[in-house]
């Protein structure tokens, strides 16, 4: 496959640059010239392209979401909700040149709440532009939406069907737009359940287990079957009104409700043919609910945004291993109260200043018990409330040295105490610079040159301070009163080369040099040792990423185009139990998506495969070695059809090749140090093929 994206690679290549191929020359009649001016524009001064709806007419697309999934060459990136604060929360997709002011919900969601109709077009901003906040982000996209009067909405429901012959509604969704010339609403609500899906070692997935003993000797097999369901409901709408002299003013509200179910049950036969029942039901629940305003105006050159945002949720779970009378759970309300302030400045043409200023309050109570027997067991740090007060300032210049040569520079200085009250009474303080610059250069047209330097603070997980339990894989983690945030200053460079119009390629590199490493060390206890989040000193991280989207009209198959996100990692520290050097836990050396797209406009159609490729992760214990690897990858194949310009029908097959996984873990009686070899697992399963039908209805 690698041969045949090299040569794939290569022949774009050849052919993007005059003069070095005949058919670049002498294309057939009736290949596709590049796109017109109708579809695409491009501004030489600031490197902004502009695609209009007509760009993406023959792929059908349903919402802005679907828009931007086609934009050449951009790679969707919805953000992090998890991260602390709402600076570093942001995705790389904006509306109306300002990003969602939400972190509840996803921007996956929000992109979807706006129809094709409501769409003006989508401008891809390279390395900056006037009046653009970039997020910190080189390349981001823009969903500019008409200003006519519109009033619109839609419903859809996906029914499913498994190879079991189960069936159930995936899927339903209502949304709802309304715009005038000075206000605006956009709303939806939702139900999602998942009875047949699993990542292949987890819920409903199916398989073979067995067990081994030191001198790898046959202890126990059979089957293995993990049944669970998944449902999930949500609201969410924002309300907006627009003033031509006093600005912009939006309201947001959202509210969720979840609940999981899963049960692990090994049929294990030993070496006497007695079968035994190894089974572990597992269950969860969270609430939770946002509300939050922002007001965005310009007043005598200088644009000034203002943020609040208060969000709270109640998850809790809890799980049992009868084999063992094993039972374990939490309870962890969390919650955050963001304020946040921008004032942005055009100076000059070419010069470009903005100054921010965040304060957060976050917190974690989590509450976690272990029963072994009816017994309860002592964790470390089982019991403790974490609390955060964190505020930030930043700087940043947007710079033109002339059309083709631009600059962002930024500082953000951050300064936190992190609190814990419970099991441990502790408190730590931080402060953290982090300079950031991206160059941008266009070495001719179509191809672009970018250089990053940037040093990066991490997320904690509020959740790492505190004990776990996994009652399936009978292992428990120690929480970390004394984790701190990994640190990395890293270096990027990326080029990216447009071609024919619809085509796009980017090779991009980054290395870090990373400070504090959060991976796993090992806690000791009067009565015990436990693996624990923790830093583990420094190393370096390496990511090679290859991102195109490739049309083959040219190649002379019109309305058909491959589409490649692929990267390549490596890491190197060291291990805190060996001492010797080794990758990050959880790390696949290499993953990515694969996806073959063929529109068909007579048919008003589209036909796709896609692959979800992330082979192999090894995870580093204290008394285990962990390794998964994935033997069939996730593959989809789809058929869209927009029946009537108001219906949609799209037809899924999920898994139709059987996505097969197999877990090895090699389990000590000390410790990987000591390397005393106590016994082995395998478990091999695979997911079943699951047919959606999405019926989508606008009005």
């Amino acid at each position: 496959m690698l041969a045949c994206l090299a040569a794939t690679v290569a022949l774009v290549g050849f052919a993007s640059f005059p003069g070095k191929a005949i058919a670049q020359e002498n294309p057939p009649e009736d290949a596709v010239t590049l796109a017109d001016d109708a579809e695409t524009v491009t501004d030489a001064d600031t490197g902004v392209t502009s695609y209009v709806p007509a760009f993406f007419l023959e792929s059908n697309p349903a919402n802005a979401r679907d828009m931007v999934g086609r934009l050449p060459g951009f790679i969707f990136n919805g953000g992090n909700a998890s991260t602390r604060g709402f600076a570093g929360s942001a995705g790389n997709v904006l509306i109306d040149g300002a990003g969602a002011s939400t972190k509840s919900v996803s921007l996956n969601d929000v992109l979807q709440r706006i129809p094709v109709s409501n769409v003006e077009r989508i401008e891809v901003i390279r390395g900056g532009a006037p009046g653009i906040d970039m997020k910190g982000f080189p390349v981001v996209a823009n969903v500019i939406r008409k200003t006519a009067q519109t009033t619109g909405g839609a419903i859809q429901a996906t029914p499913s069907i498994n190879q079991l012959g189960n069936v159930h509604v995936q899927n339903s969704r209502a949304e709802i737009s309304h715009r005038t010339d000075h206000f605006s609403f956009d709303g939806a609500i939702s139900t999602d359940s998942n009875a047949f899906g699993g990542n292949g070692t987890g819920g409903n997935s199916y398989g073979t287990q067995a067990r081994y003993d030191r001198f790898g000797r046959l202890r126990d097999s059979g089957d293995y079957r993990a049944p669970g369901y998944e449902n999930n409901y949500s609201g969410n709408g924002v309300a907006e009104y627009r003033h031509d002299w006093l600005g912009t003013f939006r309201l947001n509200a959202s509210a969720s409700a979840g609940k999981e179910a899963l049960e692990t049950n090994y049929y294990a036969v030993d070496t006497l043919g007695v079968t035994t029942l190894r089974d572990s039901p597992s269950r969860s629940r969270s609430t939770g609910y946002e509300f939050g305003a922002d007001y965005d105006g310009e007043f005598y050159g200088y644009r000034a945004t203002l943020l609040g945002l208060y969000r709270r949720s109640f998850p809790q779970s809890s799980s049992r291993n009868n084999s063992t009378a094993t039972e374990s759970g939490n309870r962890s309300p969390n919650g955050e109260t963001i304020a946040r302030a921008t004032l942005r400045n055009e100076l000059t043409p070419w010069l470009t200043l903005q100054a921010g200023a965040e304060g957060a309050l976050n917190f974690r109570d989590t509450k976690s018990f272990l029963t072994i027997g009816g017994v309860a067991q002592r964790l470390p740090n089982a019991n403790v409330r974490v609390e955060e007060n964190r505020a930030e300032f930043s700087g940043t210049a947007n710079i033109v040295f002339w059309p083709e040569f631009r600059a962002e520079i930024g500082m953000r200085y951050e300064t936190s105490v992190i609190s814990q009250i419970g099991d441990t009474n502790r408190k730590h303080a931080f402060t953290f610079g982090k300079p950031m610059g991206i160059l941008t250069y266009d070495l001719a047209e179509g191809t672009q040159l970018r250089l990053r330097l940037e040093r990066r603070v991490g997320q904690l997980d509020f959740g790492s301070f505190a004990a776990s339990n996994d009652a399936v894989l009978e292992t428990v983690t120690a929480g970390n009163a004394d984790l701190e945030p990994e640190r990395a200053w890293g270096y990027e460079a990326a080029i990216e080369q447009n071609f024919w119009g619809k085509g796009a390629i980017t090779l991009s590199y980054l290395h870090s040099n990373v400070e504090k490493i959060n991976d796993r060390i090992v806690v000791i206890t009067p009565t015990s040792i436990f693996d624990a989040p923790g830093n583990i000193g420094d190393g370096t991280r390496d990511l090679v990423s290859l991102d195109a989207t490739i049309p083959f009209d040219r190649l002379g198959l019109r309305n058909f185009r491959a589409t490649l996100d692929l990267n390549w990692k490596w890491s190197e520290l060291t291990d805190p139990v060996t001492g010797v050097s080794r990758g990050a836990s959880g790390e696949s050396p290499f993953g990515g998506n694969i996806s073959l797209i063929q529109d068909v406009p007579a048919w008003n159609s589209s036909f796709g495969i896609q692959g979800v490729i992330m082979p192999r992760t090894t995870t580093y214990l204290l008394h285990e070695l962990r390794q998964e690897q994935t033997l069939v990858p996730r593959n989809v194949i789809y058929w869209s059809w927009q029946a009537r310009p108001d219906f949609q029908l799209r037809l899924t097959a999920e898994n139709p090749l059987r996505r097969e996984r197999v877990r090895n873990r090699t389990l000590f009686t000390t410790s990987r140090a000591v390397a005393d070899f106590s016994g082995s697992e395998t478990l091999r399963t695979a997911s079943y093929p699951v047919f959606r039908l999405l019926l989508r209805k606008t009005f």
